[in-house]
């Protein structure tokens, strides 16, 4: 079978794995660290798209904007167990984005 991917989309200059974007382009993401103040060291990477495969692997989590509605999305859903309310909803929207990828 073919792999149902392209090398060059899933390799990056570190090789394979979650990654995240700063002013040096694409970094490996190896403990869910962020440069904002989060409660969760978490990966959420995106795992398919329909405009191609160059953000495969990229951490949602890893830029504020995004990272934040995981957050509030996390707390939503913890307080919705606790009272066993399924009343409550932890539905969230960002703005829109435009998915480039950032550089290799």
């Amino acid at each position: 079978r073919d792999p149902p991917f392209a090398e060059e989309d899933i390799v990056n200059s570190f090789g394979r794995g979650v990654w995240g974007v700063n002013s040096n382009g694409r970094y490996r993401e190896t403990d869910g660290n962020t440069t904002y103040n989060t409660l969760n060291r978490i990966f959420a990477p995106v795992l398919q798209h329909n405009l191609g495969n160059k953000i495969l692997m990229m951490n949602w989590h890893y830029e504020e904007t995004r990272g934040s509605m995981i957050d509030a999305m996390m707390s939503c859903a913890e307080k919705r167990a606790q009272h066993n309310n399924e009343s409550i909803r932890c539905s969230f929207i960002t703005d829109f984005i435009i998915l480039n990828g950032g550089s290799k």
